[in-house]
């Protein structure tokens, strides 16, 4: 399977969502979620800018965060800031896109399948926020 939603052999119309955009230097940030390339909220995406983790049970959201992802360091304090804002202590699991800014807006939002989520945690988008490569 490609990457490259033109070349797939899938019959399913691949969902494109305009507000996912590209934006270099950011980095989306969802937790206790599982989007797979044909998912119904943020729609396609190309999984060479993802980054995430899951860390089997849920974690303190700062320790969660720094399991997650790229460049943390930069990134870290506006997260959890952000995350403590929308009343988030703990996520089981980090979901990232980077060079991406989703345009939706933070907080909890409703899946399209089962499938997406983690267990019975309510899903959350943190935001996109800023990071620099070192």
């Amino acid at each position: 399977m490609t990457d490259d939603p033109a070349q797939s052999d899938d019959d399913d119309e691949v969902f494109f969502n305009d507000d996912l955009v590209g934006r270099e230097g950011l980095v989306s940030i969802w937790l206790n979620v599982g989007f797979g390339e044909d998912n119904k909220v943020i729609g396609w995406y190309d999984h060479d800018y993802l980054e995430g983790s899951t860390i089997g049970r849920p974690q303190p959201i700062r320790q969660a965060l720094i399991s997650g992802g790229s460049y943390w360091e930069t990134w870290l304090d506006a997260a959890v800031q952000a995350a403590e804002g929308l009343g988030i202590t703990e996520a089981y699991n980090v979901w990232m896109l980077f060079d991406h800014e989703y345009m939706g807006s933070p907080g909890r939002f409703e899946l399209a399948t089962g499938a997406e989520g983690v267990d019975d945690l309510p899903p959350y988008y943190l935001g996109a926020f800023r990071y620099t490569r070192h």
